[in-house]
This record gives structure tokens, sequence and C-alpha cells, in this order.
């Protein structure tokens, strides 16, 4: 196994090889299937597994054994997933501080009003601010005629987000979700002083939907072992099925997955939508992310 730097420098202009040579060289590239010898001894959480050829295993499995960055190499956006995998391993502050400009620029500090004019962030604690959320949202992307394909994929997976931050990420000290089972009508206020934001931005590639809480009460192996059970194989290599879970439908129709959670700080879902069409993003070739701290 070769760090990220030993075996991709090559694909990154010599002007910005150098500040990103300390990051590219914490992180190592584990191709699978070719190097899969190497996954027993690798450090899982310094390890991207990339995709290079044939795959008999989804994503699930490889998170089932401890990795956490699956991507694949023959997608156009792999060097961009490449270097997204790396900062989340090497440097996770960048991503949960400051998600926008790390999806869309190059992982720089982007010009404030180009970024402005192609984001929108919203903030919410009631579940009865979910129609104007929505509203936002809708006329955000119906002001984009290229996107409105795809914004309908984005659509409703901010949905599922806006229900899925109200009623699972609340957590009182001694475990309980108080939230949790109570029907999608019921209404619901985070506690005082707390807000989830929901956001959204769009490159010419792509969009980025996300939402993050403030409650970081994800559980690793809870979710792990839930995706596992959703997508994993059956002996005859049928899907196993199983109801629920709103990750589900995140991950179905979008093109990228990115979880990021802090236990007791913060919780970062997002999706990425590829510009192309409904196609493009259902296909079983996804870039997952899954850090839990």
């Amino acid at each position: 196994m070769k760090t990220v730097f030993d075996h991709y420098s090559h694909i990154w202009p010599g002007s910005r090889l150098e500040s990103l040579k300390p990051i590219l060289k914490g992180v190592y590239c584990l191709h699978y299937p070719a190097e899969s010898v190497f996954m027993p001894e690798a450090s899982k959480k310094k390890s991207i597994i990339i995709i290079d050829g044939p795959c008999d295993h989804n994503f699930s499995w490889f998170l089932a054994k401890g990795f956490e960055h699956v991507i694949h190499k023959e997608r156009e956006d792999f060097v961009q997933e490449l270097l997204a995998s790396a900062l989340m391993i090497v440097r996770p502050e960048t991503f949960s501080k400051n998600p926008l400009p790390f999806f869309f620029t190059g992982f720089q500090t982007p010009a404030e009003k180009s970024q402005g004019e192609r984001s929108l962030i919203l903030e919410f604690r009631e579940s009865r601010e979910k129609q104007e959320i929505k509203e936002h949202l809708g006329g955000f992307f119906e002001a984009i005629p290229n996107l409105r394909f795809v914004s309908d994929l984005a659509m409703q997976v901010a949905d599922e987000m806006f229900s899925n931050v109200l009623h699972n990420a609340p957590m009182l000290p001694g475990g309980n979700r108080p939230y949790a089972g109570l029907p999608r009508s019921e209404k619901i206020v985070l506690p005082a002083g707390q807000k989830a934001r929901l956001f959204a931005s769009y490159s010419d590639q792509r969009i980025i939907v996300g939402c993050e809480d403030p409650f970081g009460s994800l559980q690793r192996e809870p979710v792990l072992n839930r995706l596992v059970e959703i997508y994993g194989e059956s002996h005859d290599g049928r899907p196993v099925t199983s109801p629920g879970l709103g990750m589900k439908l995140m991950i179905d129709n979008a093109a990228n997955f990115y979880l990021y959670a802090e236990r007791g700080a913060k919780t970062l879902i997002a999706c990425a939508f590829l510009v192309g069409g409904k196609r493009a993003n259902m296909t079983a070739a996804k870039h997952i992310h899954f850090s839990v701290l």
C-alpha cells in the first residue's frame, strides 16, 4: 500500500502539491480488488478504499470491516472525492466547520459573492417551520433551470433530513430520544438555545444538500449495523430487505453520501447529486464517507 501522495501526486498541479503534501502523505489508498490482500493489516481510519474495476461487494461490506471512505476510480469526480476523503481523515475540522467551501471550491476559501449566490443556509428548531424551509429551498432550485430534474431528488432528501434531525437527533442525558417514536405529524420543538441547519449549494457539476444538528447523538455501531442489514447481501447475492431508515432514502437517491459525527457536539449529513440527471445519481458506484469520531 502507498500513501495517496506517493500514488497520486501527479494528478494535482505543482502549484498546489506542496500545500497538499502534509495531508496526502498521512493517508493510504487501498485499491480493490487488486490490493485486497492488504485489507486485514491496513489502518482502517487512515485508509481510503478505491474501487478500481469489477467489485463483488457494495460499500456496506467495507464499512463493516472498519473502513470509512469508499470511492470509485471510474467516476469523473474521483480526484475531488479522493481529496475530500484525505481531508476528512487528516483535518476533519475543515469539513465540520465550513462544509460548503469544502465541497465546492477545491478546498480553498471562495470568493464571497460567487459562493453566496450559489448557497443557501436555513436554520430551524420547530417542525412547523418545515413548509417555509421547503419553499425557500424549492425557490432556490427553481431559479436554476438546468438543475430541475436532479433538484427533485434533492428536495426529497432535504425533506427526510429535516424530519430526521427533529425526531432522531435530540437525546436526553440518559440516552433516551424523546421524539423518536412520535408521528411525523407531531409538533416538535428543539430544546431552548438549540438549532439545526439545512444547507444547499450547487456548482456546474452537482448539488449539495446537507443538515447539521448540535447534538452529536449518532452512534456508529447501531447505524452501521442497520446499513449492513439493509445493503448487505444474502447467501444468494440478493439484497436483504428491511423497512425504515431514512438514511437509505438519502443514499439511494444521491451519488455521494457524507456522514460526519462528533459525539455530543454535532452530526452533519450531506448528499451530493450530479447534474447529469436521475440515472447518474442512482448509480451503484456511490462515493461513501462515514466518519464518526
